[in-house]
C-alpha cells in the first residue's frame, strides 16, 4: 500500500505541475498576445497617422491657395462646387458662409431657416486667424455626427468677405482605418490636444478623453482595462486608437478553462487505468524480486550469481530479473578489471584536462576581442603562442598581411621578427596555396617558390630569419583590400595530425574576425576623425586669418605628446582632436570674435563661455571623449587660476594640459588683427619665464621641461607648416 500511497502523491505532484505550467504558458500567452497587439497598434497608427496626414496637408493646400483662385473667378459658388468635385471622394461637403450669414452648401442640403453659421466654431476660428483652422462640425443640422473640419478666412482686395470650410466624410476616413487595421478591434477617434476637442467618432467620453496624457508625437499607453495609442497627425491633432484589453483577458480565460478540464480528465482516466495495470503486473512480480535481492552483498561477496526460474508476464519484470542477475557478473567482473582500468582513466583525464585548457585560452583570445585599444601585434603574438602551446607537432609560427602589394609580417614565434618586419617585399602576384583552407607545404616548396617570385636579397633575409623546419600548415585568406597568412612549422618528419590541422583552423578563425573587427573600427574613426576636420574648419572659419592656427597646434600636440612616451593611438588622436580647442567660439558672437581693441569684463565673460560650449556638440558621444577634454579644459591653470572651473594641475585631463602649451605658443607667434606676430625666442622666452600675462606656474611641469629641451623642434615644425607664407611677416622680437 505504501507504493499506492506513492503513486497518488505523484499523480497530484504531476497535476499541479501541469497546471503551473499551463497558468504558467497561459499568462505568457496574455502578456505575449498585449506586447503583439501593442506593436500591431503602433505599426498601423504610424501607417494611419500618415495616411491622414496627407489627407489633411492636402486639404489645407487647398484652402491656403483659394484666395488665388478668387483672383481668378468671382463666382464663390462654382469655386465651391469645383473644389468639391475633385475632391468628392475625401469631402462629405464644401461651403461658403459670407460676413452676413448667407451660407451656400455643396452637394445641397437642407438647412433649418434659425441656423446661423456665424456662431459656428468653423466660422468665428476662422475669422480671426490668418491660417487654416482645424474644428469639428457637425454632418447634418440636427447635430448627431461630428465632422472633422477644416476653415479659412476669405479676403478680397484685403477686405474680408467670408468664411470656406471643408468637411471630411467620415465614412471614407472609416473605410480608410478599417482597411488598415483588417478587422481589428480598435476604436478611432481624432481629437485636438490644446481644447481635447473631438474632431472625429464622437462616442468617446469627454473624461476619457482628459485621461489620456499626450506628451509626445506618438505613444502607447494603458488606462484601466484600455490601450490607447496616440500619433500626431499634424501639430495640435492627434488620431487615438482604442483597443479594450478585456476581449484578450475573455480569450485567455477560456483557453485556461479548457485546459484546466482536459487534464482532469486526462489525469483520471491516467489514474484508474494505470493504477490497475500496476497493482497486478509491477508491484507484485517487483515484491518477489525484491525478496531476491536481499542478499545481493552476500552474493558479490560469495561471488555468486542468483538465478530466477519463474517468467513473468510483463517482458520489462524479466528484463528486471535478467538484468539482475548480469548486474550481479557484471560487478565481480568489475572488481577484477579494476586496477587494469586505472591507468587509462588517468590517460583520459589528462586529454580531457588538455582539451579543457585549450578552450579556455580560447575564451580568453575571444575575450580580447572586445579590447578595442589592443594592438594587432599583441593580439597575433597571442594566438600563435596558444597554438604552438596546443599543437603538439608545432615549433615555430608567423602572421603575415600583403595589403597594397606590399608583404608585412606582424608577429613570429621561434623566427627572428626584427629581420622579418623590416623586410621590404613587393608581392605582385598571388601567394601559392588554396584560399580559406589549410595548406600542408614542406620547407623546400615554400622556399623553392619563394625564389620563383622574390628576388634574391629579400630570399637570403627571409632564409637567415627562418627557423629550418620540415612542414607547414598555411592557411590564406582574402579580407577586405588585404591577405592574411597564417603559418604554424614543426620540425618532425611526419608533419601535422588532422587533430592538430583542426585545432589550426578554430585559432586562424579567431585571427580573421579580429583583423575583421580591427578595419571595422579603423572604418568608424575615420568617419569620427573626418567630422572632427569638418569642425574644425568651422572654428578657423571664425577665428583665424590663415586657417593654419589649428593644423600647427594639431602638430606641435602631437610632437610633445610623442616625446611624452605616449603610445601611437594616444598621439593620432590628439593630432585629430587638438585642433578643435577652440570649437566652442562658434557660439561666441563674431563682434566679440573680431574685436581689434581690448574685450569688457562683460565681453571677456562670453569669450570664456567657448569652453563650456563644447558640451553642446561633443557630450554622450565616447568617441570625442578626448576632444571634450581638450575644447573644456584647455584654459585651465595648474595653479587654480584657469577658467571654466579653476581646477589645479592633478585634475586637468593631460590632452588638455598639452594643448594648453601648444596654443599660447602659437597664439604668440602668429600675427592676429590685434596682435604682432614675436619671434620664436621670444615666445620661449615668454612661456619660460612668464610676462603680464602667462606664467610658468599655468603649466604642467612635465609638458614645460619637454618644452624647454625641444623647442628648437618645435619652431621647425611650425615653419614647415606656415612656409607658404601669411601670418608671420614682420616678426617683432
Amino acid at each position: 500500500m505504501e507504493i499506492k500511497k506513492f503513486f497518488d502523491s505523484v499523480i497530484i505532484t504531476l497535476f499541479i505541475i501541469i497546471l503551473s505550467i499551463g497558468i504558467f504558458f497561459t499568462y505568457e500567452s496574455y502578456k505575449n498576445e498585449e506586447s503583439e497587439k501593442i506593436k500591431d497598434l503602433k505599426k498601423d497608427m504610424n501607417i494611419i497617422s500618415n495616411r491622414l496626414f496627407e489627407l489633411v496637408e492636402n486639404k489645407k493646400y487647398i484652402l491656403e491657395n483659394i484666395d488665388n483662385l478668387i483672383r481668378e473667378t468671382e463666382d464663390i459658388k462654382k469655386i465651391i462646387k469645383t473644389i468639391y468635385d475633385f475632391n468628392k471622394f475625401d469631402l462629405k461637403y464644401a461651403y461658403f458662409s459670407s460676413t452676413k450669414g448667407d451660407l451656400y452648401v455643396y452637394p445641397k442640403i437642407n438647412i433649418p431657416k434659425n441656423f446661423n453659421p456665424l456662431n459656428k466654431d468653423w466660422y468665428k476660428l476662422a475669422l480671426n486667424n490668418k491660417k487654416v483652422i482645424i474644428s469639428h462640425s457637425y454632418e447634418t443640422p440636427e447635430q448627431k455626427k461630428i465632422v472633422f473640419t477644416l476653415s479659412k478666412v476669405i479676403k478680397k482686395e484685403g477686405k474680408v468677405i467670408g468664411v470656406v470650410g471643408l468637411d471630411l466624410n467620415s465614412e471614407k476616413i472609416n473605410e480608410m482605418l478599417k482597411s488598415t487595421v483588417q478587422g481589428k478591434y480598435y476604436n478611432f477617434y481624432i481629437i485636438k490636444k490644446s481644447n481635447r476637442e473631438l474632431l472625429f467618432n464622437n462616442t468617446m467620453d469627454k473624461n476619457e478623453i482628459k485621461k489620456i496624457e499626450i506628451k509626445k508625437e506618438f505613444d502607447v499607453v494603458k488606462y484601466d482595462d484600455n490601450i490607447y495609442a496616440y500619433s500626431e497627425i499634424i501639430p495640435d491633432i492627434y488620431i487615438i486608437s482604442q483597443f479594450n484589453i478585456d476581449i484578450l483577458k475573455t480569450n485567455v480565460i477560456k483557453r485556461m478553462s479548457i485546459f484546466v478540464l482536459i487534464s482532469i480528465l486526462i489525469i483520471v482516466i491516467f489514474r484508474y487505468v494505470y493504477y490497475n495495470f500496476l497493482i497486478k503486473n509491477v508491484i507484485k512480480p517487483i515484491l518477489v524480486i525484491s525478496e531476491s535481492m536481499n542478499n545481493f552483498s552476500l552474493n558479490i561477496k560469495e561471488k555468486k550469481v542468483p538465478y530466477f526460474s519463474n517468467k513473468y508476464k510483463i517482458k520489462e519484470i524479466n528484463l528486471i530479473s535478467e538484468s539482475y542477475e548480469k548486474l550481479i557478473g557484471t560487478m565481480i567482473a568489475s572488481f577484477m578489471n579494476f586496477e587494469l582500468l586505472t591507468d587509462e582513466i588517468k590517460k583520459v583525464y589528462n586529454r580531457l584536462k588538455n582539451v579543457n585548457e585549450m578552450f579556455y585560452e580560447i575564451i580568453k583570445l575571444i575575450t580580447m576581442l572586445d579590447n578595442e585599444d589592443l594592438m594587432m601585434e599583441e593580439y597575433f603574438e597571442s594566438v600563435l603562442n596558444y597554438v604552438i602551446n596546443h599543437i603538439e607537432e608545432a615549433k615555430y609560427g608567423s602572421i603575415s598581411i600583403i595589403k597594397n602589394g606590399k608583404w608585412q609580417y606582424i608577429a613570429a614565434i621561434g623566427h627572428n621578427i626584427e629581420i622579418l618586419k623590416n623586410l621590404e617585399i613587393e608581392m605582385n602576384i598571388d601567394l601559392k596555396g588554396n584560399r580559406d583552407t589549410v595548406n600542408v607545404l614542406s620547407f623546400d616548396e615554400i622556399f623553392n617558390y619563394d625564389k620563383d617570385i622574390l628576388n634574391k636579397d629579400v630570399v637570403d633575409k627571409l632564409e637567415l630569419a627562418t627557423k629550418k623546419f620540415k612542414y607547414a600548415l598555411i592557411y590564406i585568406t582574402d579580407l577586405e583590400g588585404c591577405s592574411l597568412v597564417i603559418s604554424v612549422e614543426t620540425i618532425h618528419e611526419k608533419g601535422f595530425s588532422k587533430d592538430s590541422q583542426e585545432i589550426f583552423k578554430a585559432y586562424v578563425n579567431l585571427a580573421k574576425i579580429f583583423l575583421y573587427k580591427k578595419f571595422e573600427l579603423t572604418k568608424i574613426e575615420n568617419i569620427y576623425f573626418n567630422f572632427a576636420e569638418k569642425l574644425a574648419s568651422i572654428a578657423e572659419g571664425h577665428d583665424d586669418i590663415t586657417g593654419k592656427h589649428i593644423y600647427r597646434v594639431g602638430e606641435i600636440s602631437a610632437f610633445l605628446a610623442e616625446k611624452m612616451g605616449y603610445d601611437e593611438t594616444f598621439v593620432e588622436k590628439i593630432r585629430k582632436f587638438s585642433p578643435l580647442h577652440d570649437i566652442g567660439k562658434i557660439y561666441v558672437p563674431y563682434e566679440i570674435l573680431n574685436k581689434k581693441g581690448k574685450l569688457t569684463d562683460e565681453e571677456f565673460e562670453i569669450m570664456k563661455k567657448h569652453t563650456l560650449h563644447a558640451k553642446d556638440l561633443f557630450a554622450d558621444d565616447r568617441y570625442f571623449d578626448m576632444a571634450l577634454n581638450i575644447s573644456l579644459y584647455h584654459h585651465e591653470n595648474c595653479d587654480g587660476s584657469g577658467y571654466p572651473y579653476g581646477l589645479k594641475c592633478e585634475q586637468i585631463p593631460i590632452e588638455a594640459a598639452i594643448v594648453k602649451i601648444a596654443d599660447i605658443y602659437d597664439a604668440l607667434r602668429a600675427k592676429r588683427p590685434y596682435k604682432e606676430s614675436l619671434s620664436h625666442e621670444k615666445c620661449v622666452e615668454i612661456i619660460i619665464k612668464g610676462d603680464n600675462r602667462t606664467n610658468p606656474a599655468h603649466f604642467h611641469k612635465e609638458i614645460l621641461e619637454i618644452f624647454k629641451n625641444y623647442h628648437n623642434e618645435l619652431d621647425k615644425i611650425w615653419n614647415e607648416i606656415n612656409n607658404s607664407g601669411g601670418e608671420n611677416s614682420g616678426i617683432k622680437n
